[in-house]
């Protein structure tokens, strides 16, 4: 049974987050980290000593269907899914969004609306 790991959890990406487990015996173990049924990370033969830091990579898509698979190296046969769990994004999409927006409309506004004469038309006459 792992510890420090919440299915109904969501995890962010970019975050690392540990995981424990009591070992059942020294076998090696696959660790590995499933969309659906793509695996998209994982590592192999890792040592069964009953802690590893699950990295959830920026390049993952948000999403509820990821789970863990563990596997027993020598006993192949041997394999535990966690359940079903959710990634998001480290920042909302919006927060993201919003700023280069509006950075747009401000250098839009400090343009001038697009002439780019700096001569004054139509200067007044100074008469002494």
């Amino acid at each position: 049974k792992l510890r420090n790991f919440d299915a109904r959890r969501t995890y962010k990406r970019g975050k690392n987050y540990d995981i424990a487990w009591r070992p059942g015996n020294t076998n090696p173990i696959h660790i590995e980290l499933y969309k659906g049924s793509t695996r998209v990370s994982g590592e192999l033969n890792h040592p069964n000593n009953g802690a590893y830091t699950l990295s959830m990579g920026t390049h993952l898509k948000p999403g509820s269907d990821y789970r863990l698979k563990i596997t027993d190296s020598r006993k192949t046969d041997e394999i535990v899914y966690s359940e079903n769990f959710k990634v998001k994004r480290k920042l909302p999409l919006l927060l993201k969004v919003v700023p280069v927006a509006g950075i747009a409309a401000a250098l839009a506004a400090l343009s001038g609306g697009g002439s780019t004469s700096s001569e004054i038309k139509n200067p007044p006459i100074i008469t002494k």
